[in-house]
């Protein structure tokens, strides 16, 4: 290794050993200072309250790794939101972009994620957090192809429990585009989570943008409202140029 990339990795691997302490020494404080309430864990609730935290989505996009995770995270807990119940660290879309090996399996690239998932997991489950991820019920995902689970339900469960995940959103923009049944999608994910082998428990969240009962209906009008919208766009563009 060139002595110039040899300083660089030296400096990624010191940035990411001081997230990971300010992570876990923030949480130390904290317990310290605060004593944690008492918690009701059943294998069969998991969410007996509406479930709360943080989403990759809403202020990244799809656009993170694993150091800007541990930033986040870090965040929350020097905020105290892990002990106002802010418990879950979501992946969403974007922290696989649809890749496999030969064998069907989940491949992640090890530039956005250099210690892999496992690891990942297991750093926030010692800060106190919670861990959830993201995929489609359908081929393809809202983030692009090939990223969702439809036809390996059972394996990419199995494989997110091994990683030791704690719960799952489901999308359903590739389900319907392959026109899929909502109903009968989502019962299959869930006997997939039953099934897997180390029996992890885990969240599920269905997220269905279309009302599963009138999919092909909500979708028609969807666009058409779009359209319509289009349309008084440029009508009223065309009004405004010729008062001009």
């Amino acid at each position: 290794m060139r002595p110039r990339a040899a300083s660089r990795s030296r400096t990624a691997a010191s940035l990411l050993a001081a997230l990971v302490l300010s992570l876990l020494t923030t949480l130390a404080t904290a317990q310290s200072s605060e004593a944690r309430p008492a918690r009701v864990a059943t294998a069969s609730v998991l969410a007996a309250t509406p479930y709360m935290g943080w989403d990759t989505y809403f202020a990244l996009g799809g656009n993170y790794s694993e150091s800007t995770i541990l930033r986040e995270a870090s965040q929350m807990a020097a905020l105290g939101l892990e002990h106002r119940g802010y418990r879950y660290v979501w992946l969403d879309v974007g922290w696989w972009h649809g890749t496999r090996n030969a064998s069907g399996e989940i491949t992640v690239s090890r530039a956005q994620w250099p210690h892999g998932l496992s690891w990942l997991t297991r750093t926030l489950h010692a800060a106190g957090f919670l861990v959830g991820l993201y995929t489609d019920a359908g081929p393809n995902g809202c983030g692009g192809a090939g990223q969702g689970s439809y036809g390996h339900y059972q394996q990419d469960v199995n494989t997110f429990a091994a990683w030791g995940f704690d719960a799952v959103k489901v999308d359903f923009c590739g389900g319907t585009e392959y026109h899929l049944d909502p109903a009968a999608a989502y019962s299959a994910f869930h006997e997939a989570i039953e099934a897997n082998p180390g029996h992890r428990p885990m969240l599920r969240i269905v997220h269905d943008a279309l009302y599963p009962s009138e999919d092909g209906r909500v979708e028609q009008r969807t666009r058409h409202q779009k359209e319509e919208r289009r349309r008084g766009s440029s009508s009223q563009q065309s009004h405004l140029d010729h008062e001009t």
